[in-house]
Order: C-alpha cells, then sequence, then structure tokens
C-alpha cells in the first residue's frame, strides 16, 4: 500500500481573559511525491497547522488589546508623558527611569499593534495636540531630552509652590499670634483691680 496523501489537524484553546476564550483549529491537507517520508512530511504538517493556529491566536488577542502569545517578533511599550502630550513607542526593555508623570498605556504589542495604539490614543485625545515619538528602533535621545527639561521646569514650580504654601503657613501662624496678643491685652489682670480698688479707697478717704 502506498500513502499519497497525509492531513494534519491542529486546534487549540486560548483564554482570552473575562469568562471568554478562543478555539481556532485548522486540517491541511498535503500530497505526497516520490520519496517523501511519510513520518516527516506528516510532521512538517502538523507544525504548519499549530504555527498558523498560533497566529490566529495571536491576532485575536491583539484585537481584545492584549499582547500576542506566541509570536518571537520583538514587544513594545507604548509610552504616554503628560506634561509635555507626549505619546512614546520604545522596545519594552527601554526605560526612561523612575517618573511619576510617565505611564504606561500599553505592554509588550507588536510593532504594528503598537504603533496602531498609539495612532488611536491620539484619535481618542482629539481637543490636545499629542505628539508621537517612535523610537522602536532606538534612538531615545530626543525625547529624554525634553523629558529632562520638563521635569526641571516641574521640580522648579514644585518648590516655589512649597515655598509659596510656607511662607502663606508662617503669615496665617504670626497673625493668629498677634490676635493672642491682643486677646491677652484686653483682658484685666489681678494688679489692674488692685489698683482700682486702692483708687476707690482714696476716694473714700478724701470723702471722710
Amino acid at each position: 500500500m502506498q500513502i499519497t496523501e497525509i492531513t494534519a489537524t491542529y486546534q487549540e484553546t486560548a483564554n482570552l481573559g473575562n469568562y471568554s476564550n478562543v478555539k481556532p483549529s485548522i486540517t491541511l491537507k498535503a500530497t505526497l511525491e516520490e520519496g517523501d517520508n511519510e513520518a516527516i512530511s506528516q510532521r512538517i504538517l502538523f507544525l504548519q497547522a499549530r504555527q498558523m493556529v498560533q497566529e490566529q491566536i495571536d491576532e485575536v488577542f491583539e484585537q481584545n488589546d492584549q499582547a500576542a502569545k506566541y509570536s518571537a517578533d520583538p514587544r513594545f511599550d507604548v509610552l504616554t508623558y503628560y506634561p509635555e502630550k507626549l505619546i512614546i513607542i520604545v522596545p519594552t526593555d527601554v526605560r526612561f527611569g523612575k517618573n511619576n508623570n510617565m505611564s504606561t498605556h500599553s505592554r509588550r504589542f507588536r510593532l504594528h499593534k503598537a504603533q496602531e495604539e498609539a495612532a488611536a490614543y491620539i484619535r481618542r485625545e482629539t481637543r490636545e495636540s499629542y505628539r508621537v515619538f517612535d523610537c522602536s528602533y532606538g534612538g531615545t535621545d530626543e525625547v529624554q531630552a525634553i523629558i529632562d527639561v520638563a521635569e526641571a521646569r516641574l521640580e522648579q514650580e514644585e518648590q516655589e509652590r512649597r515655598a509659596r504654601q510656607k511662607a502663606e503657613q508662617e503669615q496665617r501662624e504670626a497673625e493668629w499670634k498677634a490676635r493672642q496678643e491682643q486677646q491677652r491685652a484686653s483682658i484685666p489682670t489681678a494688679d489692674d483691680d488692685d489698683e482700682d480698688d486702692d483708687d476707690e479707697e482714696d476716694e473714700d478717704d478724701d470723702e471722710a
């Protein structure tokens, strides 16, 4: 008996979260040529079917705003820096240091998906003029310089704000102390009462 055709089927269930899953499957058929090894051809066909199913799973994950599960493509993050209204696409392992004004909008997307997310973010923020810096191939010096200048300005503004708060607090405390002194000065003391009594006695003596 000679086998002239082979079939491979692959199916996988992937959990998308929120009680949702996807279950793609594919069946491939191939015709064997003379000299083909059946077992090797069957294995190759199965691996092709698995790769195609996993590519489908990756696409579904990205359609649901999640990182691709299987792809070996480089991954990128989409960052936002609000003080200067920047959207930054960077490789996942690139960081700008600890920065409270920097937030991660999307993580570990393939480049095309990261670029789509950056464009979608701008469309959602139509009232504000965001700038996109695509640093997917390195070269973060320009955006880092913008951030450094902005952070220095913000730090200066924060120091000035704290100084104003301190001055206002000191002024309030000084005014409160002045009012307390005023109130104490307006309250008669025991010595004042004694002097009043002496004055009354002198007046009685004079009348006598």
